[in-house]
Parts: structure tokens; C-alpha cells; sequence
């Protein structure tokens, strides 16, 4: 099964006032854990988290017709290939198959609805290289901070570093907790080097080199980038002397 929407609130419970665990993209693959609920189905994903969504929101997958592309724009408007009115908006990273017809990317999606896309908006699902992460994680710069997010629309401190890995085609968990046990330790601020992660109580970040860390975060509710050495901001001392450690991830 997948998920047939463009983006998909995972909750704690059941219900729609639970908590916001974190979100699901268009087209991932799901393991059905619990479908007991009339309207509720609980859903594994493939980095192994768990939460409750909606049935309705779940499909059977349409033919994978061409090559796997994904989404390099923050924001990509589908529309009907008959009619050319929009149907949804992909996200970045948003993983699909397609086939191209001029400057379009045609495919089905799970209504059996003929949809496009620009191609501009999107490229070859392939892996990117690790030294370009902190060029695309500046695109976010002002994104909104989202407890569970992971687009675009708003992202959470995890949310945020796992998208940018995943983009670049390294699984990392979920949490910034499991997150923290992922890849080599680096024991001290002094060793982090550019596309570490840097965890500090109940928040990670990823480190650009000279002391700079981009991150989603309440202080700035947003994405933002700290300078872990400038004490103008107490914010930069609190996660300077907070440190807990760093992790190294690498490409297996």
C-alpha cells in the first residue's frame, strides 16, 4: 500500500486531535500494522516509525510506468493532463514514476486520474553526493518549524535532517533520539566537520563548518542558522554549552 495524497499527518491515536508524530509523502510504501479501526489504519514506513492515518489515504499502488523521479522544488503543482486544472501539490523529495512528453512528466495516480508535471520542478531519482547537503539545506531557510514535519509546509528539527538525507539517498531514523545513535560518534564540538549532526537535549542539527549550525527550531520557529560561537544571541551559548555530541553519516 502507499500513501495517495501529497502529504499525510501520522498521528499518536486514532482520532484526529492526537498528536502529530510526524507526516508521510505521496507515494511511500507502507506496512500495514493495525487496521482493526473502521477509519483508521495504523502504518509502518520504510525508515520503521509508526503512527495513524486516515484508510482513505491509503492505496493500492498504480503501475510503475518509466523511471523513478523526485521532486527538487519545494513545491510541485500536479495537474490533470486532460484538462490542465490542478488536482494537488508534491513536495520536495517526493518520489514517483512517470514517463516524459516534452517538458511534462506524465503519470497515474492511484484514482486512475492522468496527471503532469513540469519537469522542471523535478530530476531523476538518483543518489546526490553528500558535500552538496548544506547548499540544499539553505533552500529551507524560513520554512516554518512543524512538530512532526516533514516538508516544506513546516518541518521539525528531525524531520528536517532526515529529508535533506534522504534526498540525497541515506535512510536515517526518524527521531532525533535514533537519530543520535546513527553513523560515528564525534565526541566534541571541535570535531564536528561539515555535514554532521550535532545533538543537543531533545534537538539535532546539521553542521555547516566555522561553528554554523542550520536547523528547524522553535527559537527562530523556523529553519535558521545558529552561529554556535557569536554569544549576541544566549540561544547560541545555551546550545554551545549543551552539546551532547555529533554523528558522522556516510554513504554505505
Amino acid at each position: 500500500m502507499i500513501i495517495n495524497k501529497n502529504i499525510v499527518d501520522m498521528r499518536a491515536d486514532p482520532r484526529f486531535q492526537s498528536e502529530r508524530v510526524s507526516q508521510a509523502l505521496y507515494n511511500t510504501p507502507c506496512k500495514i500494522c493495525d487496521e482493526a479501526n473502521p477509519d483508521w489504519v495504523e502504518i509502518e514506513t520504510p525508515d520503521g516509525y509508526r503512527g495513524w492515518i486516515a484508510r482513505r489515504h491509503l492505496s493500492e499502488p498504480p503501475a510503475e510506468d518509466g523511471p523513478e523521479w523526485k521532486v527538487k522544488s519545494c513545491f510541485a503543482p500536479v495537474k490533470a493532463l486532460s484538462t490542465g486544472e490542478p488536482i494537488t501539490m508534491f513536495v520536495f523529495d517526493t518520489r514517483f514514476h512517470a514517463q516524459e512528453k516534452g517538458n511534462d512528466l506524465i503519470f497515474m495516480l492511484p484514482n486512475g486520474i492522468l496527471a503532469k508535471i513540469s519537469k522542471r520542478f523535478c530530476k531523476p531519482a538518483k543518489e546526490e553526493p553528500l558535500r552538496r547537503i548544506g547548499q540544499l539545506a539553505k533552500r529551507f531557510l524560513g520554512v516554518p518549524y512543524l512538530w512532526g514535519g516533514v516538508s516544506p509546509f513546516g518541518f521539525d528539527c528531525s524531520g528536517y535532517v532526515q529529508r535533506l538525507f534522504h534526498y540525497c539517498g541515506v535512510q536515517i531514523p526518524r527521531d532525533a533520539e535514533q537519530q543520535q545513535k546513527f553513523g560515528k560518534q564525534v565526541r566534541s564540538l571541535q570535531e564536528l566537520e561539515f555535514g554532521d549532526l550535532a545533538f543537543f537535549p531533545g534537538h539535532v542539527g546539521l553542521y555547516l563548518g566555522d561553528g554554523l549550525l542550520i536547523h528547524a527550531n522553535l527559537h527562530y520557529n523556523g529553519v535558521a542558522i545558529s552561529d554556535l560561537y557569536d554569544d549576541r544571541d544566549p540561544y547560541n551559548r545555551f546550545l554551545r554549552e549543551n552539546f551532547i555530541e555529533g554523528s558522522r553519516v556516510k554513504k554505505q
